[in-house]
Formats: C-alpha cells, sequence, structure tokens
C-alpha cells in the first residue's frame, strides 16, 4: 500500500478543515432564521359575501382593504415605542456629539449655512411640504366617508367589535351590494356626500338592515329620536318621542313629561293645556327663596348660597342659628334629583354638613316616598314653601366641613366678596 505523501496529508486536512467550517456556518444560519410560524386555525365564524377574514383568523374586514385596520392598529401599537425609542437615542447621540464638540459644532452650522443659501430650506423643503399636505387633504376629502363605511361593515360582522351585540348580535346585516371591493364606491353613489361632520349613518326603521331605502344622513338630535328606549307619545294620528312633542309644541321637556309621566295627565290635556312659567322654576330663584325661608321662618342669623368650602360638599344654600345648621339642596327636575344619589355626603349622613337637611322642589315635583332617609323636604308653590317631610336632626355630621363653610363665608363677607348673605 503506497503511502500518503506530505502534499497529500495537507489536501486531506485542509478539506477537514473546510467541511468543519461549513458545518458551523449552517448551525449559525439555522439558529439565526426565524421560526417556523403555524398558522392559526380560524375559528368557526360565519363570514358574509364580500367581507374576510385577517391574517390571524380573528377579525373581519371588507374585501376592498389592503390590510385589516385592527391589526395594523395592534401592530403599530407594538412597533411604536420599539422606534420612539431607537429614534430618541440617534437624536440625542447627534445632538450630544454636536454640543460637546466645536468642530462638529461648526460644520453643523456651515452645513445648514450652505443648504440655506441654496434654496433648500425655502423652495424646496417647504414645496416638498405642501405637496404632501395637498395630497393629504385630496385624500381625505376623495375618501372622508369610508371611516361611516367601514364601522358600519364591522359592526354588523366583527363579533369582536364593541357594538357588535346591538347590530350584528341582533341580525342587523349589511346589504348585498354595500359589500366587496366595490362596496364603498356603490355606497357613495347611493348615499351621496355627507352633509356636515356632525351628521351620522342612520336607520329609519331600527329593526331592519343598512340599505339605501332603510338609511339616511342624520344628526345627533335626529339619531336620539330614532332610539328603541325612546317613549313615544301619539297625538292627533301622528306619533314621536316626548322631546319632539315638546319641541313642537312650545312646551319644556321637563314640564311635558311630569304632565304624562308623573301627573298621570291625559294626551289631549298634557298637550293642549298652556305651560306658565312660576318664577322658581329656576335654580337661582329656587335659592333665593330658600335663603328668605331660612331668614324669616327659621330665623337664621347668616344664610349664604354656595358658600366657599374647602372640602368636596358645596349645599345650594346653608344657614346657621347658634350652634345648630339648617342645609337645603334647590332642585328644578327630577333628573338633578336623583343624580344626587352618586354624592356620598347625600347618602351618608356622617360625611356632610347641616343638622337639619332638606330638599327644595316645585310642587308635587318628587314624593316623600322618593326622599333618602333622614332627609326632609319642601314644596314651593305660588312663593309659599310647604313642609311635606321634617328632617330628623344629624348629631354626628362632619362638623369640620361645616366649620370650615362658615370661617370662609365671615372671611369673604369681611373682604366684601360675598354678596349673597
Amino acid at each position: 500500500m503506497p503511502q500518503p505523501t506530505k502534499i497529500g496529508k495537507i489536501n486531506f486536512s485542509l478539506g477537514l478543515v473546510w467541511i468543519i467550517m461549513g458545518v458551523s456556518v449552517v448551525r449559525a444560519t439555522g439558529q439565526n432564521q426565524p421560526e417556523m410560524r403555524i398558522p392559526m386555525t380560524p375559528p368557526n365564524i360565519t363570514v358574509a359575501p364580500g367581507v374576510k377574514l385577517c391574517g390571524k383568523g380573528l377579525h373581519q374586514y371588507p374585501e376592498g382593504l389592503k390590510a385589516c385596520p385592527q391589526c395594523l392598529r395592534e401592530y403599530k401599537k407594538e412597533h411604536h415605542l420599539k422606534n420612539k425609542e431607537k429614534y430618541n437615542k440617534a437624536f440625542h447621540d447627534r445632538y450630544e456629539r454636536i454640543k460637546n464638540d466645536p468642530i462638529e459644532k461648526e460644520k453643523s452650522r456651515k452645513y445648514r449655512l450652505k443648504q440655506y443659501h441654496k434654496g433648500y430650506f425655502k423652495v424646496t423643503y417647504y414645496a416638498d411640504v405642501e405637496a404632501s399636505r395637498q395630497k393629504t387633504r385630496e385624500y381625505r376629502e376623495k375618501n372622508k366617508d369610508r371611516s361611516v363605511w367601514e364601522n358600519m361593515i364591522q359592526r354588523c360582522f366583527d363579533p369582536n367589535h364593541v357594538s357588535y351585540k346591538n347590530y350584528g348580535g341582533r341580525g342587523i346585516v349589511v346589504c348585498p351590494q354595500w359589500l366587496g371591493k366595490s362596496g364603498y364606491k356603490q355606497f357613495t353613489a347611493d348615499m351621496g356626500p355627507r352633509p356636515s361632520p356632525q351628521h351620522s349613518l342612520d336607520r329609519r326603521e331600527n329593526d331592519k338592515g343598512y340599505s339605501p331605502d332603510n338609511c339616511k344622513w342624520a344628526t345627533g338630535v335626529e339619531q336620539g329620536r330614532n332610539k328603541r328606549n325612546n317613549v313615544n307619545v301619539e297625538f292627533k294620528g301622528k306619533t314621536q318621542p316626548i322631546s319632539a312633542w315638546a319641541e313642537e309644541i312650545g312646551v319644556p321637556y321637563s314640564a311635558l313629561y311630569q304632565r304624562l309621566k308623573r301627573r298621570g295627565w291625559e294626551v289631549e290635556r298634557a298637550m293642549t293645556e298652556p305651560f306658565q312659567e312660576t318664577s322658581y322654576s329656576t335654580h337661582e330663584a329656587l335659592c333665593e327663596r330658600a335663603k328668605s325661608w331660612l331668614y324669616g321662618q327659621v330665623q337664621c342669623h347668616l344664610a349664604i348660597i354656595n358658600p366657599p368650602s374647602g372640602g368636596k360638599e358645596r349645599p345650594d344654600v346653608i344657614g346657621w342659628r347658634f350652634s345648630e345648621s339648617w342645609l337645603i339642596e334647590c332642585k328644578t327636575n327630577r333628573r338633578d334629583f336623583f343624580r344626587e344619589e352618586e354624592k356620598s355626603s347625600r347618602s351618608d349622613l356622617s360625611l356632610g354638613a347641616g343638622k337639619f337637611r332638606y330638599y327644595l322642589v316645585p310642587d308635587n315635583l318628587v314624593s316623600v316616598d322618593e326622599v333618602p332617609s333622614g332627609w326632609g323636604l319642601l314644596f314651593v308653590n305660588g312663593g309659599i314653601i310647604v313642609i311635606a317631610k321634617e328632617a330628623v336632626p344629624v348629631d354626628g355630621r362632619n362638623k369640620d366641613s361645616e366649620i370650615s363653610m362658615l370661617v370662609c363665608s365671615m372671611r369673604g363677607l369681611v373682604k366684601g366678596k360675598i354678596s349673597n348673605a
């Protein structure tokens, strides 16, 4: 057997080295390659014609769009912070380099001066910006109603949409001609341009879907009067909400609602009887009457309207007589009266001020049963205040808040800043 020569040994060693290097390169490149992602199996979602699923199989969007809007928003949100840190670091490094190095600072100044004299800052730069802005304005003008069209489809076909239960969940669908790649063009051709940004897409009948025969552009007021939970009233063969009737016959909404729902009037009487505005139908007039009642009937030494306070509570009227105090809240409608339940000082008597606490309302606006426990009720009728329910004295009240009101009120009277006492 012939013995290997020296040259053969060298060639064998070089070949072995090349094999080892190739294996290492393959391993390195294999480690850097991204992992293979198995596409997700889309859930059992019924896809309407003209609508397709996104790559993740989670969202539905019209076929006319290039990408899923919701997936695009998630991608931008995910990469925004990373890109922001990257650009901020590059800008900070360049700023520190120019700031600390006089040579770099002079170079930057000369470069900017040269660019300025060449006209880049004066002509080219601003011309490019203006052209870009003009293109943006043209695109927005051409596609100003696209968001309305996209939201309409997502409400009806995307189960992840926040309003899907009120639209797609109730069987509301979009007509086939408004779906697909040409759906937006057909939508704009049927509906026409939106009259103003305050207008939105409204359906004439709430139980039917989106179609040219059932859709119109409507303002917020018109949309509010076409809701399912509105209280409709029929009068002289015409049916519409109470707010529309109040505007038509010239009666305040609160007064008409009280006639129909609270006092139990007949529709004929509630619609035809003229409204007589009393002098105590405003909040300011009620506060003045409450202050006069505290001075005259209760014989308080001091009564203040909207007293200054360093705490969270600021009543409408409060009065003091020796060591006792009276607090009055004036309400002109039922909505403001029931909104008081959200305040902790109204429900928990130990958190509020006033030994005797009353509500002052127009005659028969609320009943005695609707008043919170511990509170009294005062009715004003023709300028006369009648006690409908006596208040329960509260000995464990918040005296710190009450003393703060009294001190601030006395200070305001001395300095002349309070004139409603």
